[in-house]
């Protein structure tokens, strides 16, 4: 019998627990399935079983019964709707969702109780039994001063009387340790044996200004743009969300249960009417398609930009770049740079970082430059262009063929006459000559520079346009050295450059996806590369691909049960510390806008490499 157990209490977010039993205890026994901390309450008062019809019956054990829809009853069969109280504790069974058999609210008065009637519990003691030696009162009263001896008084002595302290922790049961509710966190297990640390005032909870003074440096947990709408936070206990005394190796001090966000979010507009956020209650049935962040590259500022994955008319991301995962997939394979047919992998490309939770980004030298060389003249094959840098390019053209000119190399048909004459060795030529040869290689490398960005080289990979201030510098420089006649009006003589790549390195910033956890499956179970014919696709296939292997919080057969924080962070300040502090973090290099770009020197603006 599946059970799902929500405790509300006033002022405090609603816990809730799932149970797996098939007899689900209610008492003030501290081995009951529901802990009834009332004296009314039997140490095993009641218990709810199913019957082979499906039926659920809840029945008394106690002889005090139950209030059963406000009728005293010793058994009853449970349906959504009914309500019954033992003692102060009021449950009421709610309509259990699918994967449930039974779904129990519980509602826990925080303040004052009303006085219980104890005479009707001594009345029930036989009075000859007061009269023995071994009595239940005479037991009753025993017992429980050597509990206020051993366990208040003799702990609280050594708390006033350090030495004394520190002899009683010496001894297993009588000093302050047994007040400790279970192991402390490794996290704050350097204290561990400092209650008085967290623990100020006795019989007073942990205050919020105890976790603050500590951590006064941590990111504040409400960023400043949501503290209008959710005020309410502020007003929380800290103990809300985070659990201490859970053992040393429990998975965070943080509640890993659905509510503790689902509290607010499954009607977020009731606590901030202008949020643009949708209501999530769930992830199996209750979460929207996923957003991906890309950039949208307009004006040649990187934007980034939130677009549903269901809407595949806005679902495209111009990255400058020309790219076919579909034809470097080709099962059939592709040729590499000495024509022998190779088939490709994902892997061959894209290999995670160290730790493996993100990808390491490409470079070309390391992913393209095995079957994609950068020549660029006949005469010299295995000679290569530099990658990267515009104005690299432009250099290393220059000097190229400046040097074969001066060193007559009679090859180039566009050579002038005064190249293809003769000279003796040593003989320097007239200026004028001087002049006209120093022209002839400006034009040709104009000349190729337009052809290997434009078609040949640069061109067949990246989105290539007019370089505005590379010709500006290049027409002044004209202007310095010669009074020749201009040729501004010719598209050869205009320097060209390479748009730099713009992509969102990490298309979920507000989830938390590590890849190598996710290791045992194949890149195209989520990334749908195979049918990819140009880098503008986002290769991600949704929120229903996650669905084949994960669920709500409810679970299901073969798939793993998910909550909210197994992907998503709180929402904390990226501005402010916990005592309103302004965040001093210096601005993460290699980014625009909230968009990751690749490092210098590899796929990036050439101009990015210039100072």
């Amino acid at each position: 019998m599946r059970c799902l157990i929500e405790t509300v209490r006033r002022g405090q977010i609603p816990e809730a627990r799932d149970l797996d039993t098939d007899c689900l205890s209610l008492g003030r026994g501290a081995d009951q399935d529901i802990r009834v901390q009332s004296r009314l309450a039997g140490l095993n008062h009641a218990v709810i079983e199913q019957e082979k019809n499906g039926d659920l019956r809840i029945r008394a054990i106690a002889p005090n019964h139950i209030l059963f829809n406000g009728r005293k009853l010793s058994e009853a069969v449970l349906t959504p709707g009914d309500e019954f109280s033992i003692s102060s504790v009021s449950l009421t069974v709610m309509e259990a969702p699918e994967t449930y058999d039974l779904r129990l609210e519980i509602k826990e008065q925080t303040g004052r109780q009303n006085k219980e009637l104890e005479d009707a519990l001594w009345a029930s003691i036989n009075a000859d039994s007061e009269r023995s030696i071994f009595s239940m009162r005479r037991t009753a009263w025993t017992l429980s001063l050597a509990i206020l001896l051993l366990f208040l008084l003799m702990p609280l002595a050594g708390f006033v009387y350090k030495p004394l302290g520190i002899w009683l922790r010496t001894l297993p049961v009588v000093s302050d340790l047994s007040w400790n509710s279970g192991t402390i966190s490794a996290a704050h297990s350097f204290f561990a044996a400092d209650c008085n640390r967290c623990h100020e005032q006795a019989f007073v909870p942990v205050r919020n200004s105890v976790c603050t003074d500590c951590h006064k440096d941590t990111p504040h947990h409400v960023a400043e743009e949501f503290r209008e709408s959710i005020a309410t936070l502020e007003s929380n206990r800290c103990s809300s969300c985070h659990k201490e005394h859970n053992g040393s190796h429990s998975p965070a001090l943080i509640r890993h249960d659905e509510s503790l966000c689902t509290s607010c979010h499954k009607n977020i507009k009731s606590i901030a009417p202008d949020s643009k956020l949708a209501d999530v209650s769930d992830f199996g049935d209750g979460h929207p398609e996923f957003q991906a962040t890309i950039a949208t590259f307009a004006d040649d500022k990187s934007q980034p930009v939130r677009i549903p994955l269901e809407q595949k008319d806005r679902l495209q991301e111009r990255t400058n770049i020309e790219f076919s995962h579909a034809a470097h997939l080709n099962k059939q394979g592709v040729k590499n740079a000495d024509s022998v047919n190779v088939q490709l992998e994902c892997a061959d490309c894209h290999q995670p970082e160290p730790g493996g939770k993100y990808m390491a980004k490409l470079d070309f030298e390391s992913q393209c430059h095995g079957c994609h060389k950068l020549n660029f003249d006949a005469d010299d094959p295995k000679l290569e262009l530099p990658h990267g840098d515009d104005r690299r390019i432009q250099t290393f053209l220059d000097g190229y063929y400046a040097d074969r000119a001066m060193k007559d190399d009679y090859r180039l048909l566009a050579t002038p006459p005064v190249d293809r004459e003769r000279h003796r060795p040593g003989e320097a030529l007239p200026p004028l000559e001087h002049l006209e040869r120093k022209e002839w290689v400006s034009k040709y490398v104009h000349n190729v520079d337009s052809e290997v960005m434009r078609f040949r080289v640069c061109g067949k990979c990246h989105t290539v346009s007019l370089n505005q201030e590379g010709n500006e510098e290049s027409s002044q420089e004209s202007n310095q050295e010669t009074s020749l006649e201009s040729s501004q009006g010719d598209d050869t003589q205009q320097f060209w450059k390479v748009e730099p790549l713009a992509f969102s390195a990490h298309k979920f910033p507000k989830a938390d996806f590590n890849h190598d956890r996710h290791k045992t499956q194949e890149c195209t179970d989520c990334h749908d590369a195979e049918k990819s014919e140009h880098s503008e696709d986002v290769l991600l296939k949704g929120i229903a691909s996650c669905r084949e292997c994960h669920t709500g919080a409810a679970g299901a057969e073969n798939k793993v049960a998910s909550t909210c924080i197994d992907c998503h962070g709180f929402h904390i300040s990226q501005n402010l510390t916990m005592d309103g502090k302004k965040i001093k973090v210096p601005p993460k290099a290699g980014t625009i806008s909230g968009i990751e770009s690749p490092p210098a020197g590899n796929n990036v603006s050439p101009r990015s490499a210039v100072p």
